[in-house]
């Protein structure tokens, strides 16, 4: 077995960590889009900030 062979538990971890990113994109534009409500407040722009870093950490844990 050489050092480039996978282990046996390097497929699940992908798998949930691509499942981690899809929940969290989703999430985050679902923060996004709630927040262009209250966009006028202070509300809506900490919604629509928070939802993009969701987003965004989303992207990471799928590019992983």
């Amino acid at each position: 077995m050489s050092r480039m062979d996978p282990g046996p538990g390097v497929s699940s971890m992908s798998l949930a960590m691509l499942i981690a990113g899809i929940f969290a994109v989703v999430a985050g534009f679902l923060t996004v889009a709630y927040g262009f409500g209250y966009r006028e407040f202070s509300v809506g722009s900490t919604l629509i900030t928070s939802g993009t870093i969701g987003v965004c950490s989303g992207m990471l844990l799928l590019g992983l």
